[in-house]
């Protein structure tokens, strides 16, 4: 009997070690337990974190594309009015290329006209000191009005193109 209660005192003392063994590690497996717990919280927050980054950099490429798409419609409109303003500078340039040419030409119809109005004296000039006959002066006297009446309304016209 003493040597089964030996044997069952060292069976015991063998289950009180595997038992012990046991607890122990269920202690370290509740330890590790509780840190891999700890980690998993501490991995969904970096997992939600990085949801959240993914999302803010979703939203900062679309107003990239929105302020990029803008920038485009910006460049369009400034190209277009540079065009629009390319073409009032051809549209200017020409204007005053017309000013410039109906400018010499009223100097011309002015030159004219002061030659007309000479030609026009120096003729009733001729009326009261020579004796040439009153009808070859008076026929000559209108041309030479006719024509100071033409280039005085082509004077005008011109003048009216200039204000223009």
């Amino acid at each position: 009997e003493q040597d089964q209660l030996r044997v069952l005192e060292g069976s015991v003392r063998d289950l009180d070690s595997k038992l012990a063994r046991s607890r122990d590690e269920e202690a370290t497996t509740a330890t590790r337990a509780q840190r891999m717990s700890e980690e998993l919280a501490v991995t969904q927050q970096r997992a939600a974190e990085v949801d959240r980054l993914g999302t803010a950099a979703a939203e900062s490429k679309g107003e990239v594309g929105k302020l990029r798409g803008e920038l485009d419609n910006t460049k369009d409109s400034l190209q277009h009015a540079l065009d629009e303003l390319r073409r009032q500078l051809l549209k200017s340039e020409r204007t005053q290329t017309r000013l410039d040419d109906t400018t010499g030409k009223l100097q011309l119809a002015q030159q004219q006209l002061e030659q007309y109005r000479g030609e026009n004296a120096e003729l009733d000039s001729r009326v009261r000191t020579t004796g040439a006959t009153e009808r070859e002066l008076q026929d000559e006297l209108r041309a030479k009005e006719q024509k100071i009446l033409e280039v005085e309304a082509k004077l005008r016209e011109l003048q009216g193109v200039q204000e223009r």
